[in-house]
């Protein structure tokens, strides 16, 4: 399965799995590119969302282990923690 394919795979077993579409879309663009990564603004404006509301499902993933913060530099950067994680996730919940 092309990398394309497997991203909104991924996605829509997220979707499943009960993450929002927003989160879902998020992961599945940085499950397709290992350097893509995206900011609480870009988030909140790609989404048309609040800061808030864009802030609580980065946190929700964080939580997860989904994704991770890059504190590194401002503004703060949210990457995919690795596609092993996603994989191993999607995996458990479909038990």
């Amino acid at each position: 399965m092309d990398e394309t394919k497997k991203a909104n795979f991924v996605s829509y077993q997220l979707i499943e799995m009960g993450l929002n579409k927003r989160q879902a879309g998020l992961l599945g663009y940085l499950y397709l590119k290992d350097q893509n990564n995206i900011t609480l603004k870009s988030y909140s404006d790609k989404y048309n969302i609040v800061r808030q509301t864009a802030s609580k499902d980065l946190n929700e993933l964080i939580k997860l282990g989904l994704i991770k913060e890059e504190r590194t530099s401002k503004p703060h950067h949210y990457t995919l923690n690795s596609k092993k994680n996603i994989d191993n996730y999607i995996m458990k919940n479909n038990v």
